[in-house]
């Protein structure tokens, strides 16, 4: 398992401990295994209790891209008002992970950057077993509320795009309003 930094002359803006908070946080909560499927013809629709907790006891391996783009620009349709103002407001320039370093998974994950543009090669998902993209993650004044995309790809063809808006009450950060964008 290796690191692929970006580098070159690309203007970076430091990445904020919060950032890495909420990227910690996000992988642990949405990186899980898929259940197998039901046998065939016995109608199984409901994962069973016991099931569950074996798969969460998984630990994946979890790629994040480290381009944290500004795709988040043009998907603020939908958003609650407070969150578009947060849009309005900000300012940064692009973002690039360039390490891990203050990203962690409590849950046991093991955690790279893979920039695929860079390796140069089809994503052929041999080396992790989900890749995360997350845009910027963009703040209001007081560091309470929160909002970016993110896509999760669990293989070339299988994935989905969110919009996040967090909400931070006594320092624990809890989802307000999740807005689907994109299924493949």
């Amino acid at each position: 398992m290796g690191l692929l930094f970006t580098s070159g002359c690309k203007q970076t803006a430091k990445v904020h401990d919060l950032d890495k908070e909420i990227i910690s946080w996000i992988v642990d909560d949405i990186a899980f295994p898929l259940p197998p499927p039901p046998p065939i013809g016995s109608g199984e629709t409901v994962i069973p209790n016991k099931l569950v907790d074996s798969l969460s006891r998984i630990k994946l391996r979890v790629a994040i891209n480290p381009v944290m783009d500004t795709a988040l620009d043009d998907l603020n349709r939908g958003l609650p008002e407070e969150y578009n103002q947060i849009l309005e407001q900000d300012t940064l320039k692009t973002k690039y992970l360039l390490d891990l370093k203050g990203i962690s998974s409590k849950k046991g994950h093991s955690l790279m950057l893979v920039d695929t543009m860079k390796l140069r090669k089809p994503m052929a998902f041999d080396d992790f077993d989900l890749l995360f993209y997350f845009s910027r993650i963009r703040y209001n004044a007081d560091y309470t509320k929160a909002v970016f995309s993110l896509g999760v790809s669990r293989s070339r063809l299988w994935g989905y795009g969110s919009i996040y808006c967090l909400e931070r009450d006594k320092g624990i950060w809890a989802y307000d309003t999740i807005i689907p964008t994109n299924i493949w």
